[in-house]
């Protein structure tokens, strides 16, 4: 099975060392973990949080970003119909 793609391209396995890199990069110049965490998210499209971002989450939202972009997930995906779902007999 083929991965899905977005325009072409897979996911970059080297986009989590990338973003490793930048914040490591501004914690060596100085900035505070939630300044680097809040700058690293910015430049991935994201707006500061109080507390600032950590690494997983803006991982998780980029990689949730993704599947939305490549189609995996939309807006077409809809809760079940509640009338669909058969139900469930307990045994006596």
């Amino acid at each position: 099975m083929t991965e899905p793609t977005l325009d072409g391209r897979r996911p970059s396995p080297t986009a989590g060392r990338r973003m490793r890199g930048d914040f490591l990069g501004l914690r060596r110049c100085g900035l505070t973990v939630e300044q680097a965490g809040n700058l690293t998210a910015h430049l991935r499209g994201l707006h500061a949080v109080p507390g600032g971002w950590t690494l997983d989450e803006v991982a998780r939202l980029e990689f949730t970003r993704w599947l939305v972009r490549s189609g995996a997930v939309g807006a077409d995906d809809q809760a079940p119909d509640p009338s669909d779902i058969p139900a469930v007999t307990l045994a006596a």
